[in-house]
């Protein structure tokens, strides 16, 4: 498994994502949902690289980086996208409406068989937590 590192983005993205609180939080910005990680993670390039990540590819895809990385981390289902092919990635907390948008099929199974592998008992709870999260 490749290493990769981990792109806070830039300062612009970084003070619009700043948490609100202490725990996983969502705003709205520009008709979207914006989700934001808690406060804490000290080490997210660690989180990222871990073993145990999920690797999403899509099958047209030319590059042999996952299109997506998921983990699951102290009970939230996080997703990470490219921010630089072949060099970072830029997590964040995943919710209903997206990962519904995105597992479909194949990637759907693959992630429900590695879900239960790696022991992430807890996703659905999280995705079902997150189904408020609206901006309509």
């Amino acid at each position: 498994m490749t290493d990769y590192d981990y792109d806070p983005g830039e300062p612009a993205d970084r003070r619009k994502h700043v948490p609100l609180e202490n725990g996983v939080s969502y705003r709205c910005e520009a008709g979207k949902v914006v989700s934001h990680c808690p406060r804490g993670i000290t080490n997210p390039r660690a989180l990222l690289n871990d073993p145990n990540r999920f690797e999403c590819h899509t099958p047209r895809s030319r590059s042999e980086d996952p299109d997506a990385i998921y983990l699951f981390h102290q009970g939230v289902l996080y997703r990470a996208e490219p921010t630089r092919a072949q060099h970072s990635y830029h997590a964040f907390p995943e919710f209903h409406e997206h990962f519904e948008k995105k597992m479909r099929g194949t990637a759907r199974r693959q992630f429900m068989k590695w879900a239960k592998k790696t022991n992430s008992t807890g996703i659905d709870s999280w995705l079902r937590s997150t189904e408020e999260w609206s901006c309509k």
